[in-house]
């Protein structure tokens, strides 16, 4: 079986960390030429890459009576 590679996201994330971490590189701007394009951010969308991980159902509330209000003088 072959392992995936990372994707578009992941590999950005990596490279930001490297960055903050002190390794002189800088992000591409998008105006050249290696820099990732529109069609590759809708490209990786459309790739499910994220474990979906199910919401915990909420325990049905019971509604409550309207607080009565206080008599003024």
């Amino acid at each position: 079986m072959t392992a995936a590679k990372p994707g578009l996201y992941a590999n950005i994330k990596a490279k930001k960390d490297r960055i903050a971490h002190g390794s002189n590189e800088h992000m591409r701007k998008p105006s050249d030429p290696d820099a990732p394009t529109a069609e590759d951010f809708k490209k990786a969308k459309k790739v499910p890459t994220a474990k979906k991980v199910p919401t915990a159902k909420k325990a049905p509330t019971a509604k409550k009576a309207p607080a009565a209000k206080k008599a003024t003088k």
